[in-house]
């Protein structure tokens, strides 16, 4: 790990003098020394404190209560597999800004809180003041002193940061910047540590912004899916006995294996660490006991709950404890309810709850329930680590659901306690929105707790959930049982008092407000925004159902009323174009797009300035959806008009449509690149970033992510016309703005910067820079599988897809036997994908079972690759058959690829009649579409050449490879060097025809295989390791054929020479 560069040295302790800070000022004493600093009038709704000393518990106590091992502030069990977030972490700490937020943010059980604790350590070593900030229920408003000494940096804490008020985080933020404008040597980093960045981190994420204080999320990655978990749980086991039972040196430890044999360690309820971790620590403790080890997550926390409660009745029966342990059990129910209160509100909460008849009795359960669970800050301190408090909710409450595994009954005072809290009068105590919060966040897991106690608690007040947090309300609302009748109380609630946070509501609510309306135009329109939002959270397959909606209704008003509906309908059917192609419904967004421009060239003809706009934007979205089903021409057609069109309306509006006319003059540079006119999309596409970075300019926020998509595309077509220095820079750039954008906004940019990524490599991999390749190639494929892992119906295609590039930047590394493992699962993901949207995924299949049968050839498994490649044909031949336009020019190219294979299995004949059905199939394409198919005809020339020469087909042979080279030396000679490696191979291939033909050949021959070696130290000069072998090849031919003309001294013209 990589040490902090900014190394501060403290010649005193770290201390915090006094009291604490209190609110939403925080107070620093004054650079050079101790200052206090009054706060006047100032009422607050937090304080800072110092993290408590933390010594790890003594060997009999952890026998008697395990669950302590597992709580992170110990430590005990090694932290694996986090050195990159840590590593991330130390580099922010140590960046240029003087004031810095990070929200780190994951599920729990995934090492939020280890990972916090390390990085919290490090910099205290570093010189750092670290301090944690705690929220309250209540104002207070004390004074305190902070003593810097001689630090200068300040790294501040904020658990559980999604149940703050944004303002309140705000407010934090806002004095800390003030604090860093005083004092420029200062330095201060708050980091929030939360469960999701839902909805609250992007409002305050924009407001920083505005503030210009330097803001990013990071989610961590569930670990058990990129890390051995076997490895996780010896590591632990290890750790956990020695911590437990300090056994002597001598002793000969068990191993871990034989505990672990009958646990599915790689089933997903072990995802997180922390259920392995259990899984160990039980291991252990249940070892020691001799007590059958439990199966799962669930059984094993009824194991360390069976043990807290042993602890309690045995402290209650030695007199430790005054309290019973059926009244233990129900303090720690509401520890896990609330997660701790002030000593004030939780005497209150015992009262109502019928635990407590008085203040004085309340007092003895709470001294009793800290001498078990004891935290200086707190009075009822939840179970640690909170996964399990939470596992104890559920399994107390009523409505468990039925496990034959477990044996755990629910308590029944649990039944009144949602009446009991609420009180006789309704009115909330300070406790409620935070207990409210608290069963939002794990009904979502325990549905039970919602139906059973949430709901009951809401009925009294659903207006209690507004003062819970906006992370509450959204929670609330993806609650599956929620009666809609409350979210719609609580929204005209919201509503009438001016909450932002209505939307929230208002968006949750649609489906149900969808249902009930009897107006079709209202239900037209509450489709489109319902469809908007489950775009916005990358739900594609939802949102197509609900524009397909929403098309259906504006097509019947439209029928009843045009001139009032058309324009609606001409919108919603280039929406769902989008979106169809989002799900590869290709076909049917090509006739959507369609309907939509010849919708708008109606509506134009009336009124022209109202829809000339309209009619650009879905100009350029028919040609984005043309080009899909490589329907070239008529694509720049479009987007050529769409071009113009812009470029009118700037010249009365250039403020307005500047955006526009950059993206159009993106997409349409995509299509150029598609039918191979690549100066020309170079052209558009270097125009479209200009654009872009003068937008970005005045407006990067808005704009940034456009021009990274932008260098996306002219990385890739610079890469075409052989600039590859260029186009490895433009791609690069594209890489490090999409990680900017990804680590702020995950859910929105992480599929852009794998698909950067891929882009990367494949410019890498030209550029014969294959080591460097792989690693983008295989982040790529990480950043997808963790997408597809949470949203396998939109991100498995790219994950497939991520999968069969990264196998042949592997193939190209020589690295031919790693590379079948990504193809191979690629066909397996598509094949499971095809089996239930065999329209959408068909091509996608057999895509990648060409690509496999090449994988298998180039590792020997020729049988394999005929097979692959016979059903890669077998496929097309199906698509072809419904669709010609689009799959003929691609089962021409499968064919090409069966061609070889069959070769390699010696099946001669075959292999000619699959390469001349490739050639028969081109021939039409190329004179349709010269510019899209003439190179494809040239490659399947040149390897019809080599199938005719395996049948001593010679006169055929060479006058197809003839024809090959003839054609490429035309593209060469259009398109500069982007052909030069082909035509080479051309060259090379009608060489060897001519090597078994007749004489009359030989001096042709000759010449060819002199071209071709010329052709290839050109190109090894540029990359080597691609093309070394090929220019030695050359080099032999050339030989040979120079012996059979008669030459006598060939050695300067081979390699041996």
């Amino acid at each position: 790990m990589k040490p902090f560069g900014r190394r501060r040295r403290a010649e005193r302790d770290q201390t915090i003098i006094g009291s604490v800070i209190h609110g939403d000022v925080i107070y620093i004493c004054d650079i050079a020394g101790d200052v206090t600093i009054n706060k006047g009038e100032r009422r607050y709704r937090y304080w800072c404190e110092p993290f408590p000393a933390v010594t790890s518990p003594r060997s009999q106590q952890a026998a008697a209560q395990p669950r302590l091992v597992l709580d992170p502030a110990y430590q005990i069990a090694p932290l694996v597999g986090r050195d990159q977030e840590l590593d991330d972490l130390h580099k922010w700490l140590d960046g240029p800004s003087s004031v810095a937020v990070r929200l780190l943010h994951s599920e729990p059980g995934h090492g939020k809180t280890r990972v916090v604790e390390q990085l919290r350590r490090d910099a205290e070593r570093h010189g750092w003041l670290t301090v944690q900030a705690v929220h309250t229920l209540e104002y207070v408003d004390e004074s305190a002193t902070v003593a810097m000494g001689e630090r200068r940096a300040l790294l501040m804490v904020v658990d559980d940061a999604h149940r703050w008020p944004a303002a309140h985080l705000e407010a934090v933020v806002v004095n800390l910047r003030a604090l860093g404008k005083k004092h420029p040597e200062f330095t201060a980093r708050l980091l929030l540590v939360a469960r999701t960045p839902a909805p609250w981190w992007p409002v305050l994420a924009a407001r920083l912004r505005q503030l210009a204080v330097e803001e990013s999320a990071v989610g961590l990655a569930p670990l058990g899916l990129r890390v051995n978990r076997t490895e996780i749980f010896d590591s632990a086991f290890m750790a956990f006995r020695q911590a437990l039972y300090a056994p002597p040196p001598q002793v000969h430890p068990p191993d871990p294996a034989r505990y672990r044999a009958d646990l599915d360690l790689a089933g997903t309820q072990f995802d997180s660490v922390l259920a392995v971790h259990m899984a160990a620590l039980v291991a252990v403790h249940a070892r020691a006991n001799q007590t059958e080890l439990p199966a799962g997550p669930a059984s094993m926390a009824v194991y360390l709950l069976d043990n807290e409660y042993a602890e309690w009745s045995r402290r209650y029966d030695t007199g430790e404890l005054r309290t019973r342990p059926q009244e233990m059990r129900r303090l720690v129910y509401l520890a896990a309810l609330t997660r701790g209160l002030a000593r004030k509100h939780a005497r209150r909460v015992l009262i109502i709850t019928h635990l407590a008849d008085n203040e004085s009795q309340a007092e003895v359960l709470l001294d009793d329930h800290a001498r078990c669970y004891p935290d200086a800050s707190t009075s009822l301190a939840p179970l640690k680590p909170e996964l399990l408090a939470e596992y104890f909710l559920a399994l107390n409450s009523p409505g468990y659901p039925e496990d034959t595994t477990i044996s755990y009954s629910a308590d029944a005072w649990v039944a009144g306690l949602a009446d009991d809290l609420a009180g006789a009068d309704d009115m909330a105590g300070p406790w409620i929105p935070q207990i409210i919060s608290n069963l939002i966040e794990s009904a979502g897991r325990w549905p039970h707790l919602g139906s059973h106690i949430l709901f009951p608690l809401l009925a009294h007040n659903p207006l209690w959930v507004a003062d819970a947090g906006e992370a509450a309300l959204t929670g609330l609302t993806q609650l599956p049982d929620i009666e809609p009748a409350v979210l719609q109380r609580l929204h005209h609630h919201l509503q009438t008092t001016g909450d932002p946070a209505a939307e929230i509501l208002q968006t949750a609510l649609l489906p149900y407000l969808i249902e009930t309306s009897i107006d079709d135009a209202e239900r037209a329109r509450l489709y489109v925004q319902h469809a908007d939002q489950l775009g916005s959270t990358r739900r594609f397959p939802q949102a197509c159902d609900a524009t397909e909606q929403a098309v259906s209704l504006y097509r019947r008003l439209a029928e009843e009323q045009p001139q009032v509906y058309l324009p609606d309908l001409a919108a919603a059917l280039s929406n769902l174009a989008k979106r169809l192609n989002r799900v590869r419904r290709f076909p049917e967004a090509v006739t959507l797009a369609e309907e939509s421009v010849t919708l708008y060239r109606q509506l134009i003809e009336k009124q022209p300035s109202t829809y000339l706009p309209n009619l650009a934007a879905a100009l350029s979205n028919s040609a984005e959806r043309l080009n899909r089903v490589r329907r070239f021409p008529e694509a720049v057609t479009l987007a050529e008009e769409s071009v113009t069109l812009y470029r009118q309306l700037i010249e009365k509006q250039p403020s307005t449509y500047l955006p526009d006319l950059a993206g159009s003059l993106n997409s349409l540079g995509v299509v150029l690149r598609q039918m191979g006119r690549f100066p020309q999309a170079v052209a558009r596409h270097e125009e479209a970033a200009a654009l872009y970075f003068q937008l970005a300019e005045d407006r990067p926020i808005t704009y940034l992510p456009d021009l990274a998509g932008c260098l996306n595309n002219l990385g890739v077509v610079l890469w075409e016309v052989g600039r590859f220095r260029d186009a490895a820079l433009r791609a690069e750039q594209a890489v490090a703005l999409y990680r900017r954008f990804a680590e702020r906004r995950p859910v929105r940019f992480l599929p852009d910067l794998a698909s950067s990524l891929a882009n990367l490599g494949a410019v890498l991999r030209e550029m014969g820079r294959i080591r460097e390749a792989l690693a983008p190639s295989e982040e790529a494929v990480a950043i997808l599988r963790r997408l597809a892992q949470e949203h396998p119906l939109t991100y498995l295609p790219d994950l497939a897809s991520s999968l069969a590039n990264l196998a042949v930047v592997l193939e190209e590394a020589g690295r031919f036997r790693e590379a079948v493992a990504p193809s191979d699962e690629a066909v397996a993901i598509f094949r499971r994908l095809a089996e239930k949207h065999s329209e959408t995924f068909l091509p996608d299949l057999a895509g990648c079972l060409n690509n496999l049968g090449v994988h298998f050839g180039r590792v020997g498994r020729f049988r394999e690759a005929v097979a692959r490649a016979d059903e890669a044909v077998l496929l097309y031949r199906r698509l072809a058959a419904d669709d010609p336009e689009t799959y003929l020019s691609r089962l021409a190219g499968c064919l090409i690829g069966l061609g070889g294979a069959l070769s390699e299995v010696r099946r001669y004949g075959d292999g000619v009649a699959a390469a001349e059905e490739a050639v028969t199939l081109y021939r039409p394409l190329a004179a349709g579409n010269p510019e899209t198919y003439v190179p494809d005809l040239a490659l399947s020339l040149a390897h019809l050449g080599n199938r005719l020469r395996e049948v001593e087909r010679f006169r055929e042979a060479v006058a197809a490879a003839d024809e090959a080279v003839t054609l490429y030396r035309q593209l060469v000679e259009e398109h500069s060097d982007t052909y030069v490696a082909r035509w080479a191979f051309a060259l090379v291939t009608f060489a060897h025809t001519t090597e078994q033909a007749d004489d009359a050949y030989c001096a042709a021959g000759v010449a060819a295989a002199a071209e071709a070696t010329q052709l290839y130290e050109r190109l090894v000069a540029e990359r080597p390791d691609a093309y070394n072998r090929a220019l030695k090849d050359a080099r032999d031919l050339h030989g040979r054929l120079l012996v059979r003309s008669g030459a006598r001294d060939i050695s300067r013209f081979t390699d041996d020479g």
